[in-house]
């Protein structure tokens, strides 16, 4: 493995583990899904707009595009979390890999037999993750967590294709372009807002770690490996989310949670330690 990809592993990881936060630091704030995101969105733009302006970010297509991408993403992901849990939102977030594989084979009109394996330990895992949480999930949940997986699949790709500018300047402007549709759905949104230093200071700092720099590393390892390479990598959330959920509340996650994060870590490393295929991979402009 050359050193390339090794450096887009690492900084894929190092974003997973920043994101694995996020459930824990929403499930804490006392506020509505909009005003949690569209806060994360302002603070992650006012850091980074410096980066934004510096260096010329392109194509603006795909800038935008990536923008309400995210915009979506982060709206259905803390929806998810707050109707339903968060290791139901951060398992369908990973049923990513599957879509996208699911997708290739369909375009293709073949399957790849090394992806089989890889596939069906992810697709165990996600269902074993997923089978507690629709115990008390709504039909609402259930949707918007399909939703998080497609979005997020979607967001990597188009992001992957903004090749111009630097990282922390392309994710300035995607939370840019993602605050103009956060501050558009605010009128409708008749849920709390958040009040008090103790729910607006998780969200700053998840603005300042998760927003802003977990998603600019994140694009800097896309420029170095594939998309469904970095999907797999970043697999790494939902089996760190049960750490910091027991460190913050000593929480034990049931044993379907724990053995379907199992799976996936298995899934993971059978990824890694498959031989990959021969031809130079690209990436389809799904959008």
């Amino acid at each position: 493995m050359n050193k390339k990809y090794i450096k887009g592993y690492l900084f894929v990881f190092i974003a997973a583990v920043l994101w694995s936060l996020s459930g824990v630091l929403i499930k804490t704030v006392h506020a509505s899904a909009i005003w949690i995101s569209l806060i994360r969105s302002v603070v992650a733009s006012f850091l980074l707009f410096p980066f934004f302006l510096r260096k010329k970010v392109e194509p603006v297509k795909y800038l935008i595009i990536t923008g309400v991408l995210y915009f979506i993403f982060i709206s259905v992901f803390t929806i998810t979390t707050k109707i339903g849990s968060s290791a139901m939102a951060v398992a369908m977030q990973y049923s990513a890999p599957i879509y996208l594989m699911a997708y290739e084979a369909i375009k293709d009109k073949k399957i790849q037999p090394r992806k089989i394996p890889v596939f069906i330990l992810f697709l165990i895992g996600i269902i074993l993750c997923v089978l507690d949480g629709l115990n008390a999930a709504s039909p609402l949940s259930i949707l918007t967590g399909i939703i998080v997986g497609i979005s997020f699949l979607l967001y990597s790709i188009n992001l992957k294709n903004i090749n111009k500018g630097s990282a922390l300047g392309i994710v300035g402007g995607v939370n840019l372009v993602s605050v103009i549709f956060f501050l558009s759905a605010l009128p409708f949104d008749l849920n709390p807002m958040p009040k008090g230093i103790s729910d607006i200071m998780p969200i700053v700092f998840a603005g300042i770690f998760i927003s802003a720099v977990s998603y600019a590393v994140y694009g800097e390892g896309l420029k170095k490996i594939p998309v469904e390479s970095a999907l797999i990598i970043a697999m790494a959330e939902p089996l760190l989310n049960p750490v910091w959920v027991y460190w913050a509340t000593e929480y034990i996650p049931p044993l379907f949670t724990i053995l379907g994060l199992l799976f996936i870590l298995i899934g993971v490393c059978v990824s890694i330690y498959l031989p990959g295929d021969k031809t130079i991979e690209k990436e389809e402009e799904i959008i």
